[in-house]
């Protein structure tokens, strides 16, 4: 759980996306997990579809 957790980092902490401050987060953590692999190159691409 540490590997995961030192890859995501804690910025989704709190977030809801209800601000910019808070989608910001959010794509921070997306951007980590697909740079740490956990996610696949398919599953990333979607976050960018949005």
């Amino acid at each position: 759980m540490n590997g995961v957790r030192s890859v995501l980092g804690t910025d989704l902490l709190g977030a809801r996306g209800a601000t910019d401050a808070d989608q910001r987060k959010i794509d921070r953590t997306i951007v980590r997990g697909c740079a740490g692999g956990v996610w696949s190159k398919d599953e990333c691409a979607k976050h960018d579809e949005n």
